[in-house]
């Protein structure tokens, strides 16, 4: 399993195969409109406003894609206007809980969603063993996480303890920094809430049904170094895109004249307060300039590293099991 460098703060997806038959407790059921809530519990009525909240935040960039010309908020995330189509389609069907075949030859079925609070509520086979979503939860590290090629995404205990709905406000919208035509900060701020957690699963529910592929690049700045077919897998892009508009954004970084070089490391200066740090004996997969490499545990440094090395790998993670 890969690892982000902030997974406390990211939701992700876990890609099953279909050999790898899921198994699922009967538990309680709850029907919000188009979606299936199940074992939330005295949570339910807070995921019926979060899918309510969700759906309505989705109406200004269904609306903004629809338009004759392409906003700074979707250039900077998606580039090419051409993509415009896909990405509203991802949205409407994320609003009306369209039911889609999850793989290849599967039954259609709209998403499911499945708070976890204990062992033995959702496994699956992982070479020959029994793999736990509980588990898997990661004790507190990951919000929620969508099994593909299932219909469930599953909501992990973390969730619930985070902030549901940021302020609508565009007070709350990041900061650019002119002279390094950058983010200022790695984009939690912006996106670290259930509303938006629930549409990150929910993306990669959907676009995973049309694309069988699926990608997560976390970071703000690492979203928008994405070409646009990348992003157009990538769930948090459309996460940034939906927030910015929503909040009313309109600073950016200019796609076209983004400095390359050296100053691509500026994101390790300006890591934002409370982010997790990578333990001395963790490793983590990055991908620079579409070479896959392994990176080695991290170590203090004297400061001689190139941090191209470092800060711009696009963290890829497709877990498959089988």
């Amino acid at each position: 399993m890969q690892v982000s460098l902030n997974s406390l703060y990211w939701a992700t997806f876990i890609l099953l195969t279909t050999t790898q038959a899921i198994q699922v407790a009967p538990l309680d059921t709850y029907q919000i409109g188009p979606y299936y809530v199940q074992n939330c519990k005295s949570n339910n009525n807070n995921m019926a406003t979060l899918l309510k909240t969700m759906t309505a935040a989705l109406q200004p960039a269904i609306t903004d894609l629809g338009s004759t010309s392409s906003s700074k908020a979707y250039t900077t995330f998606f580039k090419d206007v051409s993509r415009a189509p896909y990405v509203r389609t991802v949205f409407s069907n994320v609003t009306k809980g369209v039911s889609v075949a999850t793989a290849p030859g599967s039954p259609s079925s709209e998403p499911n969603f499945i708070c976890v609070d204990a062992r033995d509520q959702v496994t699956w086979d992982e070479n020959g063993q029994q793999v736990d979503a509980y588990t898997r939860c990661g004790g507190g590290e990951w919000p929620a996480m969508a099994l593909l090629t299932t219909p469930y995404i599953v909501i992990c205990p973390l969730f619930f303890t985070q902030a549901a709905v940021p302020v609508q406000s565009s007070a709350s919208c990041l900061k650019v920094r002119p002279y390094l035509n950058r983010f200022a900060q790695g984009g939690k701020s912006l996106i670290v809430y259930q509303v938006w957690h629930l549409l990150h699963e929910l993306v990669h529910y959907y676009v995973y049904s049309t694309e069988q592929d699926s990608l997560d690049v976390y970071g703000v700045n690492q979203c928008v170094d994405l070409p646009g077919g990348k992003a157009m897998l990538n769930a948090q892009s459309y996460v940034y895109y939906v927030a910015n508009i929503w909040l009313g954004c309109t600073k950016f970084p200019t796609v076209d004249t983004r400095p390359s070089g050296r100053f691509r490391g500026v994101e390790l200066l300006e890591t934002e307060a409370n982010s997790t740090a990578l333990k001395a004996n963790e490793s983590i997969a990055l991908v620079v300039q579409n070479v896959s490499v392994q990176a080695v545990p991290l170590v203090q440094t004297s400061g001689d590293v190139d941090p191209d090395l470092t800060s711009r790998g696009l963290r890829r993670h497709k877990i498959v099991y089988g």
